[in-house]
């Protein structure tokens, strides 16, 4: 913890802007790595114990989510996802998903833990489509036992929830959800997952009926993000056109309110309003929000422009980085995706100024929608960004592409 915090506080006082690539010098080095160095001995000396309590194995995954953040605050993302996965493999190997969540003593650490491993597994598993050489990633999937339960707590619905939104992420990075010949399979293992999402719709709801939503507001906008999010990308299809994602404006608008809310920024509630003078704040680390993915979503698949161009705004003015998860970088994605929309489609700017004619759609047309936004983990600091619109493959150009670091 302490290695941690001094790693945190070179992050939170860096000087470099947000919107600029940073040298990363810990001034601190030396005592990070000497208090890295101890926190390894205890924990193999812990390791060594011929039978780990509860507690024990509580200590020990809490200890391998601290060396996560401490490579993800350097921009470290191998190192990072070395971490999670050994942290997953423990965590299945220790059973501690039904063990000790059963145990009402140990609930509240298990279930933590339980959360977090997910969100992090969620944040990697996007990169382990275009790793090269492939990961030997602990593939077994986090479940929790089926029960008509009501909800007890919102920390058991955000723990549900997010089980449910990794299996989500599984099922719709998994190449043969996307193979036409299997389409009806998929249909019906969308409607399994429709079918959980209103389950827990219907627990969430008994749960409030109880609580004063006044005390619990940023707790139900986290799972209210949570929640549209997971909808919208249970909604994702690609053998659909890209005109699709016009369908969903109610539900941007409604996380962008909700996110603006955790941010304690209501200027975003008045879409359209000039924003051009803002300043970032400063850069912000955690583990508990889950607000840079559905904005990066949004800015990247809503072509509305006022609610897309929020969503950026609120990438941009306050930089934060979850987990392995950095919205600096998405951030620099999202306005590159909007360049080469807006450039490229003619109806945006009322005159002639891309090389090929527009097809139909609102706002911009489906021909020059970017259709697939590729992240590949470059070097350790540096990720390959491929983005391809709809044109580029109908005629195999390769696309835009650009390499960048994390701040």
């Amino acid at each position: 913890m302490t290695a941690l915090a001094s790693i945190h506080r070179e992050y939170v006082t860096e000087s470099t802007p947000p919107s600029r690539p940073r040298i990363w010098e810990n001034r601190n080095i030396g005592f990070a790595l000497k208090q890295s160095n101890r926190a390894i001995q205890s924990l193999m000396q812990l390791l060594s114990e011929q039978c780990l309590t509860a507690l024990d194995r509580m200590v020990v995954l809490t200890t391998n989510i601290l060396f996560t953040c401490m490579c993800s605050l350097q921009g470290r993302q191998w190192q990072a996802f070395m971490h999670i996965n050994n942290g997953l493999k423990l965590f299945h190997q220790w059973e501690l998903g039904s063990k000790l969540i059963s145990q009402p003593e140990d609930r509240i650490g298990a279930d933590m833990l339980l959360l977090v491993f997910t969100r992090l597994d969620s944040q990697v598993r996007p990169y382990l489509l275009w790793q090269t050489p492939p990961l030997n990633w602990a593939d077994s999937q986090i479940t929790l036992s089926s029960t008509k339960a009501p909800f007890t707590t919102l920390l058991q619905a955000y723990v549900s929830l997010e089980v449910l939104f990794n299996g989500v992420m599984r099922f719709l990075l998994c190449p043969d959800t996307w193979s036409l010949s299997r389409q009806s399979v998929v249909s019906a293992e969308k409607l399994t997952y429709l079918h959980r999402l209103h389950e827990w719709d219907a627990k969430l709801a008994n749960l409030l009926k109880d609580l004063l939503e006044s005390d619990h507001g940023k707790a139900i906008d986290l799972l209210t993000i949570r929640r549209k999010f997971t909808g919208l990308l249970l909604a994702t299809n690609l053998t659909q056109c890209e005109l699709a994602h016009d369908a969903f404006l109610s539900d941007y608008v409604a996380i962008i309110e909700a996110v603006s809310r955790v941010l304690g920024d209501l200027k975003s509630l008045v879409l359209g309003r000039d924003q051009s003078a803002e300043r970032p704040t400063h850069a912000n680390f955690g583990l508990e929000t889950g607000i840079v993915e559905p904005l990066f979503w949004i800015g990247v698949r809503c072509r509305e422009p006022k609610i897309r161009h929020q969503a950026l705004r609120l990438l941009q003015r306050y930089p934060r980085r979850e987990g392995i998860c950095e919205g600096m970088l998405a951030a620099k994605i999202v306005a590159k995706v909007i360049e080469i929309e807006e450039t490229g489609c003619s109806q945006v700017a009322k005159k002639m100024c891309s090389t090929s004619p527009c097809t139909s759609g609102p706002w911009i047309c489906e021909a020059h929608r970017v259709n697939t936004c590729d992240v590949i983990l470059a070097t350790e600091r540096q990720v390959r960004v491929v983005i391809r619109t709809v044109e580029d493959w109908a005629l195999s150009r390769p696309g835009t592409e650009f390499v960048t670091s994390w701040w």
